[in-house]
């Protein structure tokens, strides 16, 4: 018994005789990782984010896959260890929805669930359906307990509005600036607009050459 820290870095290393991954479940689970019940604490997870599974829900890496190698040790630690406890922790988990296949854990695909066939099933899905198929998905895993948001509280905070006062040198160095802006956005308005029509003559003539043979 006893608590392990690591860093994803670690994770990752390794010698021409081992790797720490391996020494890492040796550690938790011995000669049976299978009947490990602990709790494997995954801070900061998203940089496991970019992940690529097969259809048997390994990592793919290199040649085969986009996979970075700590999303892909990430992903071996838990398949491993499948009776491990797994806490996702992250303000910025996943930026779009393929970046969820570390997340296992979860429990929205696999066996027993509505996609089977594993993560890349359940990926189709969400891109088929939307946005509102993945508000649904959080809602879900928010009813089950298996999803939660934090905010930090704002209690006895004080707020004031203060104007900002500069001096000349500021205010003359900002109004050039926005002279400046203004100029450069009313310039290229003035050039799309050449560019645009331009465009529509050389259509013009692509379709006489079209409907009429060449010029």
């Amino acid at each position: 018994e006893g608590v392990m820290f690591t860093t994803y870095n670690t994770l990752i290393a390794k010698n021409k005789k081992t790797s720490r991954l391996e020494q890492l479940i040796e550690w938790c689970g011995g000669d049976k990782p299978e009947e490990f019940d602990g709790l494997i604490m995954l801070d900061e997870c998203h940089k496991a984010k970019t992940v690529d599974l097969d259809e048997k829900g390994d990592a793919k890496v290199g040649k085969q896959g986009s996979s970075t190698q700590t999303a892909a040790a990430v992903v071996e630690l838990q398949k491993r260890l499948p009776r491990a406890r797994v806490v996702y922790c992250s303000a910025t988990s996943v930026t779009e929805p393929k970046n969820l296949g570390f997340m296992g854990r979860l429990g929205m695909w696999g066996a027993g669930t509505e996609f089977p066939s594993g993560f890349n099933q359940f990926l189709q899905h969400i891109h088929r359906l939307g946005t509102g198929a993945m508000e649904l998905h959080a809602m879900h895993l928010k009813s089950i307990g298996a999803i939660m948001a934090r905010t930090l509280s704002y209690q006895a905070c004080e707020f004031d509005m203060i104007d900002g006062v500069s001096d000349p040198k500021v205010r003359n160095t900002y109004n050039k600036a926005t002279e400046l802006w203004t100029d450069l956005h009313a310039q290229l308005a003035d050039r799309l607009v050449v560019l645009r029509k331009r465009e529509e003559v050389f259509d013009g003539i692509d379709r006489i050459q079209q409907n009429n043979g060449t010029l």
